[in-house]
């Protein structure tokens, strides 16, 4: 079970979520449901109808980026952050949201989708 916490103004409420995986479609987080728990808009997560600048996960977590083409990478790390229309880890940028797909920081291929587990 792996959590999301997404976190706003200082003086804002934070919300958890939790689930055995996530997938960063496009400009929707789904749980292993299937369930849209969270979407971004340009640079603002909106979950429950609450707004939220980022979210944290602490892992380890697993990450499989799927590339448009049909391969595959899985990759784990200690945390990551979702911050504005960024994903990073503590050290680099991993993907960033481009209009409504992602796209690898390191290869600047587009993603068809981020798994977290």
């Amino acid at each position: 079970m792996i959590q999301l916490r997404f976190e706003g103004a200082p003086n804002a409420e934070t919300k958890t979520i939790r689930s055995s995986r996530f997938r960063l479609d496009g400009t929707r987080v789904m749980n292993a449901k299937g369930t849209v728990v969270a979407e971004v808009t340009p640079g603002i997560w909106k979950v429950d109808g609450r707004c939220a600048t980022r979210w944290t996960c602490n892992g380890p977590v697993s990450v499989e980026f799927e590339f448009d083409d049909g391969r595959k990478r899985r990759q784990s790390y200690p945390s990551l952050y979702g911050f504005g229309a960024v994903l990073r880890d503590g050290t680099e940028y991993l993907a960033m949201l481009d209009g409504e797909h992602w796209r690898s920081f390191q290869t600047r291929d587009d993603l068809r989708a981020i798994t977290l587990s």
